[in-house]
């Protein structure tokens, strides 16, 4: 079992990372209106610390009425940067069990649908008892009952609940308290129990990386005695070496084929792998990364392959319990298929596309010489651009946090931008140094946060001097969360919002 707390506003000043605790569950939005404001820092930081978190969203705040869709839609569209990450939970009581059990079921099945992940269905055992909820048993419950008669004095080890679970079997998780105190917060916190592990909870996150779930499904397969090694069964129940590696990372959206239909072995690897963006290099060339396959002998009679997962570890199918390569179905000695120690002796990496997030430039419009820079989430500083390249990235759904702005000699700016949680930010008076090459100014201010997690949601440019006889202007476009590119903006207006937790992901500057 794993131990969770659940946060709320209510928790202002909490710090998710010093809590006793293995998971942090916080809440992100109510409605179709409400967003805690400290959901994202509390998120970033737990995440940070290595514990496992849950985003979730209250049903009907406020009391107000709105349909399943709009409020899966808005809290889609708040916390969409981390889905994959983390679970989402849907928070169903008070004036939401007016509702029939049709509204939640749907609301899950978006958020499903939408993020690859199993939401969490969380309510009280009252009126879990009192209606049938058969429809919504696909998705895992988190129950609220306080009849442990908690008495203060940190974590209960095997709480004990008296209630039915409803039309569930069981409950995938526990809330027993709402008065809980645990170190690292002076103060009530709910505490809940996880009836799982670390890899139970990873599963209901889906939606991750390519490569984590390429690595996953192979540990997933070797970790499952039902499937063992033979050439008799080598794509349906057992597999093989070759086998194991094209349906990981099929399973993973690297689309290098499987099944029986076509002749797949350690040979024709290379070339299928590459074709989908996979590079090969020789062994010892370059310093193992998790996810990487690695061949001996691929075109020979020794050929085999096993992948890289960390740690000097690799996961692999080696040989059936007969001693060769027909066995019976499953792994009957625990080896068939199974982690081991990396045994070295490879001749080959294939080594998958990176999963991070790109800056993708594109070409400047012009040679103006205003150039700028992007901070992003996760990513840092990325490389400077200039006139009319884009800084930043879209399609990872990763925020801009912070820029800097080199404007031409004789120009100077003022930039105003809505960041989260802050408001409205200035910085006046910033022109070329001679210092700036791509990177600095005069003052070298860099305009938003670094280090927070916060979100730049508004962007505002105004020129406040330019050289005598320069009738140019300044123009930017954004790119914004749900939105993507809108149209260029011509300096002294904004372009974004104030107000909605819409994350700016990327932006273009020209001067013409």
């Amino acid at each position: 079992m794993l131990r969770a707390i659940d946060i709320a506003s209510w928790q202002a000043g909490i710090r998710p990372s010093q809590v006793d605790c293995d998971i942090v569950i916080v809440k992100a939005t109510g409605g179709t209106s409400y967003v805690n404001p400290y959901w994202c820092q509390w998120v970033e930081e737990a995440l940070a610390a290595g514990k496992l978190v849950g985003i979730y969203h209250y049903c009907m705040e406020y009391g107000e009425y709105s349909s399943a869709y709009d409020e899966a839609r808005f809290f889609l569209d708040v916390i969409s940067e981390y889905m994959g990450r983390c679970v989402p939970i849907l928070d169903f009581e008070a004036d939401a069990q007016s509702l029939p059990v049709s509204w939640p079921r749907e609301w899950l099945d978006i958020v499903a649908r939408e993020t690859g992940s199993t939401p969490f269905f969380y309510c009280y055992a009252s009126y879990l008892n009192s209606r049938d909820h058969s429809e919504l048993t696909k998705y895992p419950l988190w129950m609220a009952s306080y009849l442990n008669r908690y008495m203060g004095g940190g974590w209960v080890a095997d709480p004990v609940n008296t209630w039915d679970t409803g039309s569930w079997e069981n409950m995938t998780m526990y809330q027993y308290t709402s008065e809980g105190r645990v170190a690292g917060y002076d103060g009530d916190l709910d505490l809940s129990v996880f009836y799982g592990t670390k890899g139970d909870w990873r599963k209901l996150e889906g939606n991750m990386g390519k490569i984590e779930a390429m690595v996953n499904h192979a540990v997933a397969i070797a970790n499952d005695d039902s499937h063992g090694y033979s050439w008799a069964d080598r794509w349906d129940v057992d597999r093989d070496c070759s086998s194991l590696m094209y349906d990981s990372a099929n399973a993973a959206g690297y689309p290098v084929g499987r099944g029986a239909d076509k002749t797949r072995y350690t040979g024709t690897m290379i070339d299928d792998f590459t074709a989908v963006g996979f590079t090969n290099y020789g062994y010892g060339s370059v310093s193992l990364q998790r996810g990487d396959i690695l061949l001996r002998d691929p075109w020979g009679s020794g050929g085999h392959t096993e992948m890289y997962i960390g740690d000097g570890m690799t996961v692999g199918a080696h040989i059936a319990e007969t001693g060769g390569v027909y066995g019976e179905p499953g792994d009957q000695t625990g080896y068939e298929i199974s982690v081991t120690a990396n045994p070295g002796n490879w001749d080959y990496v294939l080594r998958p596309p990176s999963d991070a997030p790109e800056q993708v430039p594109g070409e400047p419009v012009n040679d103006a010489g205003l150039k700028y820079r992007a901070h992003c989430q996760t990513v840092g500083w990325l490389p400077a651009v200039r006139d009319g390249q884009v800084a930043g990235t879209t399609g990872y759904a990763k925020r801009l946090e912070a820029l800097k702005i080199t404007p031409p000699e004789g120009w100077v700016l003022e930039v105003s931008m809505h960041v989260q949680s802050h408001g409205w930010m200035t910085w006046s008076g910033i022109r070329k140094g001679e210092s700036s090459g791509t990177e600095s100014s005069s003052n070298d201010p860099i305009m938003g946060t670094v280090g927070e997690a916060k979100r730049i949601e508004c962007l505002m440019v105004k020129v406040l001097d330019r050289p005598a006889g320069d009738n140019r202007k300044l123009y930017f476009q954004v790119h914004q969360q749900s939105t993507g590119w809108k149209d260029w903006t011509p300096e002294g207006y904004a372009s974004g919002t104030d107000g909605m937790a819409l994350r700016l992901e990327a932006v273009r500057m020209k001067i013409e």
